[in-house]
């Protein structure tokens, strides 16, 4: 099975993710790695289950980058990703998309933060 990379971002940016996924090696990018990421708003079927499919999600992970858009620092579930990334002892990383101008989640604002360029996200996950 491939390295996963769990990519946390904030549904109100999700327009943004598709500027990310180009960096991966599906899309062409040197990533190597798969991309995994929560593709449906799970928002109707209560934070129970948002949980639980947040945690599968990132079972298994080999890191976590957080795409920064304008929202990513109100998120909640951008919180929880990124303590259930502690949690399991996964890397986080954050990128700030170029067109944004928001920040991560203050409790997570010192996470090792990569340049929004496509070698320079895969020098630091591919060696992961």
């Amino acid at each position: 099975m491939a390295k996963r990379i769990f990519l946390s971002h904030s549904f109100v940016d999700r327009a943004l993710l598709n500027d990310l996924l180009q960096f991966f090696q599906a899309r062409g990018g040197p990533v190597m790695a798969t991309p995994t990421y929560m593709r449906t708003d799970l928002g109707e079927a209560g934070p129970e289950r948002i949980r639980q499919a947040i945690r599968e999600q990132m079972q298994g992970c080999a890191g976590v980058l957080l795409l920064v858009g304008d929202e990513a620092h109100n998120s909640r579930w951008i919180q929880y990703e990124m303590g259930v990334a502690n949690e399991l002892r996964i890397p986080k990383y954050r990128l700030q998309h170029p067109a944004r101008t928001g920040g991560p989640p203050v409790a997570h604002a010192g996470m090792h933060e990569i340049p929004w360029s496509p070698r320079e996200v895969a020098a630091v996950l591919n060696p992961l």
